[in-house]
């Protein structure tokens, strides 16, 4: 009975840490260039301090940035937000991520590509009036 109990207190708190993401920056955009830009996205840091983006639609595929060596971050200042990460498996870069946001223009884009597969389309998100 201490064990379950226990184990629902655990997840009880864990969901509350997963929902714990600090927004770091806000923008509209949308998946193609030319679209308007209707759906609100979130540049969000975890609580592991990797970083995440995401759409206000549950739909919306989740761009996420692993943060896990120094040479990830290429800029954060007050000019602009720029990373590059990579999924690996068995040593082989499997996908690549990026995050690119522009603070004095407001623009930038989030991209997800395989880099394995070249028939598979990359996820791409174009954003629009960032803010910090």
């Amino acid at each position: 009975m201490i064990k379950i109990l226990s184990l629902t207190a655990a997840l009880v708190m864990g969901a509350q840490l997963a929902q714990a993401n600090e927004v770091v920056v806000t923008c509209r955009g949308s998946v193609q260039a030319n679209m308007a830009h209707v759906e609100s996205y979130t540049v969000s840091l975890t609580e592991r301090g990797n970083v995440i983006v995401e759409g206000q639609y549950k739909d919306t595929p989740s761009i996420f940035i692993n943060v896990d060596v120094a040479e990830v971050v290429k800029q954060n200042n007050d000019e602009g937000l720029h990373l590059e990460s990579s999924k690996r498996r068995l040593g082989m870069v499997f996908s690549k991520q990026s995050v690119q946001i522009n603070y004095k223009t407001g623009k930038g884009s989030a991209r997800d590509f395989q880099t394995m597969e070249s028939n598979i389309k990359p996820r791409t998100v174009f954003l629009d009036n960032c803010r910090r």
